[in-house]
Order: C-alpha cells, then sequence, then structure tokens
C-alpha cells in the first residue's frame, strides 16, 4: 500500500467502527485507543483487562488492519485475547484463527467473532440473491424512457423497504447497498463483497439516507396522533 492508499483505509476503518457504535446501546461495549489514532471496539466487560496492555494497529499485506498487543513476550492479536478471555478454559496457544462476522475486524465484541470460519463458510451461509436483474444483492435494474439504465439499491430492514440512491454504475449501486446493510444488520448482514470494508463515502451516503427516513416516519406518527 502506498501512503495514500493506508490513510484511505484506516479512515474506512474509522468510518466502520462508528458504523457499529453508532447502532449500540453505550452500555454495552467500549472503546480502546490504538496506534494509528484508531479505536477498537470490546465488550465494556472486558474493558479493565484489555487496557492493561498497549495496543497497536498493524496492516496486514491482506488489506486488514488487526488490533495486536505484546502479552507475555508474545504478539497476540486482540480478537485471540476477547475469545480467550470468554473461555479462559483454554490457553492463549489453543485459540486460533478468529474470523469476524460482520468482516470489521476493528470490532472484538465477542458476539461478533467465531472460531475457524472459512471462505467457504462464508460464501455457503449467505442468503441468495432473489433480483436477477443484477448480479448483485439489493441492486435492480432501472431501464429509464430515454433507453439509459442505472441501478437503484434497494434494502429491508426495521425501518421497511427503503431506497438508498440510484447510480450509474452496477458496482457502485452495489457497494452503497453494503454500506447500508453494515449500517442496519452491523453484525448479521449479508454483503455483496464480504472481504472488503465499507466504503467511506457510501456509509455517509446511506447514513444521511437512513436518517432521513427516521424523520419521515417520526413525522408521520406526530401526523397520525
Amino acid at each position: 500500500m502506498t501512503d495514500q492508499t493506508v490513510k484511505e483505509f484506516i479512515s474506512s476503518v474509522r468510518a466502520a467502527v462508528y458504523g457499529v457504535t453508532h447502532s449500540l446501546d453505550t452500555v454495552d461495549f467500549a472503546l480502546i485507543d490504538t496506534s494509528r489514532g484508531l479505536q477498537v471496539i470490546i465488550d465494556a466487560r472486558y474493558k479493565n483487562e484489555v487496557s492493561k496492555y498497549r495496543w497497536y494497529a498493524v496492516v496486514s499485506k491482506g488489506n486488514h488492519v488487526y488490533a495486536v498487543a505484546d502479552i507475555s513476550g508474545k504478539r497476540i492479536s486482540l480478537q485471540r485475547f476477547v475469545m480467550w478471555l470468554e473461555q479462559p478454559e483454554r490457553s492463549l496457544e489453543e485459540i486460533k484463527h478468529i474470523s469476524f462476522m460482520n468482516k470489521i475486524t476493528f470490532d472484538c465484541r465477542a458476539v461478533n467473532l467465531t472460531r475457524k470460519a472459512t471462505r467457504q463458510t462464508v460464501m455457503q451461509n449467505r442468503r441468495p440473491k432473489r433480483n436477477t436483474s443484477s448480479k448483485y444483492k439489493g441492486v435492480i435494474k432501472v431501464e429509464r424512457k430515454n433507453g439509459n439504465v442505472v441501478w437503484k439499491t434497494q434494502i429491508k430492514g426495521k425501518l421497511g423497504t427503503m431506497s438508498l440512491g440510484t447510480f450509474d454504475d452496477e458496482q457502485v449501486a452495489a457497494v452503497h447497498y453494503d454500506a447500508g446493510a453494515y449500517v442496519l444488520f452491523h453484525n448479521t448482514g449479508f454483503y455483496n463483497f464480504p472481504e472488503t470494508t465499507p466504503n467511506l463515502e457510501a456509509l455517509d451516503h446511506v447514513m444521511l439516507m437512513i436518517e432521513r427516513r427516521k424523520r419521515r416516519i417520526e413525522q408521520k406518527a406526530r401526523n397520525l396522533e
């Protein structure tokens, strides 16, 4: 990665962390400072144990960033440490191959961590795509009267079925679906690009759309009173 690419990548991780915490109860989680100006999410109950160590944000060759610390002379990732706190009957050496359910490597809450999850497992658990007008989930092909083709992003959640925008590029529309799924379903969502962290601009866009949707629902409720 170039320096500029690393900065952009770190910004996307920061945005992803914000997206998760935005939907959580503040009493359930804690944020731990790391290097590179990042914070990692953990369960509030583990804050005291985790805070005993200095955590570093390390960017891997696979375009992922992990929180690690030197514990008893060994470099230990935070996801392994949290899993060990969850399973104290096991040794740290026994706990390996930790995966992140929501693909956010700086979300180290126990509920987000699984053991021995592989790419094959992820693909098997992905929800089948129902819309056949696009190869991506949540994306619908729209042909306008002038013959131009655009791609509409749509998602269904607790706010009902809502549009996340219309885009000229099919893949861009799919990226915005993933951003919406991340904000609305963070640890249970299904993604078009499961190996990629949410796009920063897409996150900003969908969060604005979601806030607008919430305001419309609230206004409608007030009008019915």
